[in-house]
């Protein structure tokens, strides 16, 4: 995902879209004017910095975004020791499945550890327990380890905040070498000692150099307080679909800190007179200082891999030059001094969109490409959560857009880069039609199940018109092909029906292979899809017709209350719609593709730009709030569904950023 190849001066990417979200309209070219030779791009083996294209337009408002890649050398250092404390929730709530398979994770970090790391094992449901102080694993009884991890047991309540100040005190006493790292998994909400995300980052110790990891099991966790840990911590966000990922995130997260190269990196931006620093995307801290520039604290940067970020500036129009002074510096994990780069960003002034756009620079736009998703994404987290799941659907359906077009403007790492960002809009959710379900495929399930059993790739194009229960089977297909012994009648009376199950008292996750996890966390989506499917296509009325929606939209445009009853027969894309109207009649610059191209086919319809929350009437926020009643109503019955939709997207903001 932070893989992009340096940047290349000069390079067309034939896009007049470049600058979507920076916050101006697409200006009217002046009248030709020459200018100068754009200032060449820094180029450092480690840190380079410049704007996605070196030019500004005079026409334009000045803002533009000021791209940052840091890269320290493949073979910089050997790998150093991890120091990792696994911080592990055993509250009543991670009984069954999640408490077995983070016993599993456990196990997978401890076996993947060498002679030379050290591990410690804490674990928290209404107390803290050490279960395992911090020892080496080439001094450490292997096999007593394991079978302590394997008596972890769930009950009572969530100590989360005891649990993190307990791993980082184990951390502590670490070789000054060692990478330190702390993964929390939890599926609950704290309530024992602090629990809310500011009164627990308040009272944590120092982290003494550890980065913070965090990892939420199931959709009950509280986000807020796992996404505040990890940026403090300056680690990684997980959600998890199904608890058999537990083992890949886990191994995932031990494979980055092996690669570590540099600890406690920070960059700094210095702006130059009269340039502001407008912001950076969701999760990424800049911190002013008193001499006016920002601070970030990358934490941990990654031998061989870049990391790209931006920062929004405006430059004044009214001058060109340099904008701002860009700063990194690292300790390298294997000792000696720290690790300085510096670098001058300069802009020219132009009359030319086209030049603007023939004159970006791949690796900059990318970086500002990360951000613009992470700003996407986070906004659908914060609808969903609120209950709007169409509006969700679809900024990130106009996202994904953008960013194919953009794709095929690039080549090389760029266009890999943006591949990987594309990645985070594949979901199911995305596209789920909430109007009409799939038309059932008859062969589908056989052929699906087959393929489960035999531990091969579901074919997600023939999942749509499954029904939540078909999918349910397919899912535990992964489980049973490897003898597990199911504890639902209705499963094992299927799978003892199928001729190839043979149940095994011995089953353990470490059977399932990277396929059968695929599949499970695939299916398991698939499968809240189609109940979300099944519950907001159920109406309380006959289908409304095209006319009365109309003159139900015509109320709306007028300012005129609607009846509850009238509400009864619309699908949830009309409900969005009518909604809608009541924000239209006073010209509101829709964002949605679809909603502006409804809108602008009404002739009564005219954008305002200069529309605030204020020309509402007290009237059109009654229309607003019943409507909104009723679109949630409708979807009560996928709210898990919902849930889980929205935590993807504040996991993929974060790991966009981070």
């Amino acid at each position: 995902m932070r893989s992009l190849q340096r940047p290349r001066r000069g390079i067309a990417l034939l896009l007049s879209l470049i600058f979507i979200g920076c916050g101006s309209a697409t200006p009217q070219p002046d009248a030709a004017v020459a200018s100068e030779p754009a200032p060449a791009p820094v180029a450092d083996d480690v840190l380079r910095a410049g704007l996605e294209s070196p030019y500004v337009l005079r026409s334009g408002d000045g803002t533009a975004w000021l791209g940052v890649l840091v890269t320290p050398p493949a073979d910089a250092v050997a790998r150093p020791p991890l120091a990792l404390a696994l911080v592990v929730d055993t509250s009543g709530s991670m009984e069954g499945e999640k408490i077995e398979h983070a016993r599993f994770a456990a196990r997978t970090l401890i076996e993947a550890l060498g002679p030379a790391d050290e591990v410690a094992l804490v674990a928290f449901a209404s107390d803290v327990q050490v279960v395992r102080p911090r020892v080496a694993l080439g001094q450490a009884d292997v096999p007593a380890l394991l079978a302590t991890v394997d008596a972890l047991s769930a009950t009572s309540s969530t100590a989360l905040h005891g649990g993190l100040v307990a791993g980082l005190k184990e951390l502590e006493g670490a070789p000054p070498a060692a990478v330190r790292r702390l993964l929390l998994i939890s599926d609950g909400q704290a309530n024992v000692g602090p629990s809310t995300a500011e009164d627990i980052l308040a009272a944590l110790p120092p982290d003494g150099g550890a980065t913070l990891s965090t990892l939420g099991v199931g959709t009950d966790y509280d986000e807020k307080v796992l996404t505040a840990v990890a940026e403090r911590g300056r680690g990684g966000f997980h959600h998890l679909t199904d608890p058999v990922q537990l083992a890949g995130i886990v191994q995932a997260e031990l494979d980055r800190a092996r690669a570590v190269a540099g600890r406690g990196a920070v960059i700094s931006v210095t702006p130059r007179p009269g340039v502001e620093i407008l912001g950076a995307s969701p999760g990424l801290s800049l911190q002013p200082q008193a001499d006016g520039s920002v601070r970030i604290d990358l934490g941990d940067v990654h031998a061989g891999e870049t990391r790209a970020l931006a920062i929004q500036i405006r430059v004044p129009r009214g001058g060109e030059g340099e904008a701002a002074d860009v700063a990194l510096q690292y300790q390298p994990v294997g000792g000696g001094p720290a690790v300085a780069r510096t670098a001058t960003v300069a802009y020219r002034l132009t009359a030319s969109p086209e030049e603007v756009t023939a004159s970006a620079v791949p690796g900059y736009v990318v970086a500002a490409d990360r951000a613009r998703s992470a700003q996407i994404l986070a906004e659908a987290a914060g609808l969903l959560r609120d209950g709007d799941l169409l509006e969700a659907q679809a900024r990130l359906r106009d996202e994904r857009a953008r960013l194919q077009a953009r794709r095929d403007a690039l080549t090389g790492e760029e266009r890999q880069a943006i591949e990987g960002l594309l990645a985070l809009f594949a979901d199911p959710y995305v596209d789920t039609d909430l109007d009409a379900s799939s038309a059932p495929d008859p062969d589908a399930f056989s052929a699906l199940l087959e393929a489960a059993r035999q531990g091969q790739a579901v074919d997600a194009g023939r999942l749509g018109g499954l029904p939540a229960e078909r999918l349910r089977l397919l899912r535990n297909a992964a489980y049973a092909r490897h003898g597990y012994p199911f504890k639902s009648s209705d499963l094992q009376t299927f799978f003892a029906k199928t001729g190839w199950y043979r149940e095994d008292r011995g089953f353990t996750p470490a059977r399932l292979t990277r396929q059968d996890v695929a599949n499970v966390a695939t299916l398991k989506t698939w499968e809240q899809r189609a109940g979300l499917v099944v519950s907001a296509t159920v109406r309380s009325g006959p289908a409304v017709s095209d006319a009365d929606f109309e003159a139900l939209v015509d109320q709306v445009r007028q300012g005129m209350p609607v009846a509850v009853g009238a509400l009864d027969g619309l699908s949830l894309a009309r409900l969005r719609v009518l909604r809608n109207a009541a924000y239209a009649r006073h010209g509101y610059p829709f964002r949605a593709a679809d909603l502006r191209a409804w809108f602008s086919a009404r002739a009564w319809y005219r954008p305002d730009p200069a529309f605030t929350a204020a020309d509402l009437t007290p009237e059109d926020a009654a229309t607003i709030r019943v409507i909104k009643e009723r679109e949630r109503a409708r979807l009560g019955g996928g709210a898990e569904a919902v849930r889980d939709f929205e935590l993807r997207n504040r996991a993929r903001a974060h790991q966009v950023v981070h």
